[in-house]
């Protein structure tokens, strides 16, 4: 004769399951955003470098521009 039990722990256990798996999806979409969200560290550093250079050349430009006007005036 062959006896089959139904244990409580089947049940405990897809419940635990599923409720793992919504946690996963939930804390991996929260990383996902925090992703987005957070600068990219070697990009901006590149941008903030082109933008120092072309700040730089700017002044250079504007100085050389200065002295050719105050000189013909």
């Amino acid at each position: 004769m062959r006896l089959i039990v139904s244990l409580p722990f089947a049940k405990l256990d897809q419940a635990n399951g599923s409720g793992l798996k919504k946690l996963k999806e939930k804390y991996t979409q929260e990383l996902q955003e925090l992703n987005k969200s957070k600068p990219k560290d070697k990009g901006d550093e590149g941008l903030l470098e082109n933008l120092a250079r072309l700040n730089a050349q700017l002044g250079v430009s504007r100085d050389s521009l200065v002295c050719l006007h105050t000189s013909r005036s």
